[in-house]
């Protein structure tokens, strides 16, 4: 019996959700980069948006992949029964949705391709690999590692079982996540699972032994929240000082300095962003986290092609980020309400079931005499 989580904490997750996904679509529409490693060579804006989309938005794809497995480890009772039934489920939640924006996104991009005159030189197989795994809408790689941290499941669960055997783990997925060293062979341009999203996955499931930790983390005073935030700003600055043209994801020739730095900065940040979310928690804001799933499946491609389109038409494409990402999240959370008010069905059904309706049911306690299916539904 796991023990429950407050409904402080639950907001609190809802809220980080909801802010991350808005980072995601900074991260995606950030329009200048540093072209050197000299602080004094980038302008103002380069800066800023490396600080933002560089710097402050990293942190959520571990805040997502923590959460992930935080929830997923809590309704599971350990046998296979309850691993299969969340197989089933993750298959209407996670793969349903990816398989559809993969679509989307596919022949969208064969459509532009086809008006723009170029041709495309792909056999059958590369094109249903590509298709299935590697589409155009790159946020799907993140719903791709959670199918295959699915998979991987049993085997987690199987470490989570032993305090040893998980602080070993976690120690070891720490080491090669400070070190950026990627276990997993790529597989059309993607690894098959990234050390980052394991890591936090699996540091979401150690966390279910220290709850307490978390509940802890909702009581921050207003001046620990200040120092955490301030640490992590300095973190940013210093790297950003040091190496501002880093980026982890794209530039793979990086010293220790900058790597640690960025490391550091990520685990300051979201244990930051975490306590900074719990004050801010809301009805409202636990409403609009409920289309926030939406929003990180359809802001990008083919949306993305189309805004940056017309930014070139207008000529000014380095400061395009600053209206690009607000006017993406205004349709974005303006298309999710219409659509979840008129066709609620469909967008359950898009959406694998995360809906505003359902966000502000916060989950209550499970029962001793529930039984364990239903304790397996409850994640």
């Amino acid at each position: 019996m796991r023990p429950d989580l407050s409904t402080a904490a639950k907001q609190t997750f809802q809220v980080v959700a909801l802010l991350a996904t808005v980072l995601v679509v900074g991260i995606h529409y950030k329009s200048d980069i540093p072209d050197s490693d000299s602080v004094a060579m980038a302008t103002w804006n380069q800066l800023t948006q490396e600080f933002l989309f560089g710097g402050i938005a990293r942190v959520s794809v571990p805040l997502f992949a923590f959460a992930a497995g935080f929830f997923y480890f809590r309704s599971h009772d350990g046998s296979l029964a309850c691993s299969i039934q969340k197989w089933r489920q993750r298959g209407r939640t996670v793969a349903l949705p990816y398989f559809l924006v993969a679509s989307l996104a596919m022949f969208s991009w064969l459509m532009i391709r086809r008006i723009s005159g170029e041709s495309v030189d792909w056999t059958w197989m590369h094109f249903i690999g590509q298709w299935l795994l590697h589409p155009p809408a790159e946020q799907l790689w993140f719903l791709r590692d959670l199918m295959v941290l699915v998979t991987l499941a049993p085997i987690i669960n199987w470490l989570g079982q032993s305090g040893r055997r998980c602080y070993v783990a976690l120690g070891t997925l720490a080491v090669a996540w400070a070190a950026n060293w990627q276990p997993f062979p790529t597989l059309f341009g993607w690894h098959v699972l990234h050390i980052e999203t394991l890591f936090f996955f699996v540091a979401g499931m150690v966390a279910l032994r220290h709850i307490s930790w978390l509940e802890s983390t909702c009581q921050f005073r207003t001046q620990t929240i200040s120092v955490l935030l301030g640490l992590w700003s300095t973190l940013l600055v210093v790297r950003i000082c040091i190496r501002p043209d880093f980026d982890i994801w794209y530039i793979h020739r990086c010293g220790w300095s900058d790597l640690l730095l960025h490391k550091a900065s990520i685990l300051i940040g979201c244990v930051a962003l975490f306590a900074l979310c719990s004050r801010v928690r809301h009805s409202a804001l636990t409403r609009l986290s409920g289309a926030s799933f939406f929003v990180f499946l359809f802001h990008e491609f083919p949306l993305r092609a189309v805004a940056h389109r017309l930014v070139e038409r207008m000529g000014d494409t380095t400061n395009s980020c600053w209206y690009l990402t607000p006017l993406v999240l205004l349709i974005c959370f303006g298309g999710a309400s219409l659509m979840s008010h008129w066709l609620p069905a469909w967008f359950a059904f898009l959406t694998g079931g995360r809906t505003p309706h359902r966000a502000t049911s916060i989950v209550g306690v499970v029962r001793t005499n529930d039984s364990a299916s239903q304790r397996c539904n409850a994640g």
